[in-house]
């Protein structure tokens, strides 16, 4: 039998979800998005803010840096740093890290 929609017919629709085996809180969730009642959330940004290539450039040379004091840092792992480092724009257009204020 098809759900129906409509807040008035939720408890009807848990209970057919329910009879057709699902788990209750999963019935819960399939009825109430039927009715109409969830509010779909926005998936989160996985990129962040984006970086210009002055930025970019600055984050490869600070990775370089790093790699330099530190051999045995990969660099994968020293760019995912510096990248970070220039989306908070922590680094000079050089690519060197910026005085901390105090």
């Amino acid at each position: 039998m098809p759900l129906l929609p409509g807040k008035k017919n939720i408890g009807r629709n848990i209970g057919e979800l329910e009879r057709s085996g699902r788990p209750p809180k999963q019935a819960i969730a399939i009825a109430e998005r039927v009715a109409g009642n969830m509010k779909k959330k926005d998936p989160p940004s996985r990129t962040g803010p984006h970086l210009t290539e002055e930025m970019k450039n600055a984050a490869y040379a600070y990775a370089r840096r790093l790699i330099g004091k530190d051999p045995s840092m990969t660099m994968e792992a020293a760019l995912k740093q510096a990248m970070t480092m220039a989306r908070q724009n922590l680094l000079t257009a050089d690519g060197y890290a910026k005085p901390r204020g105090g």
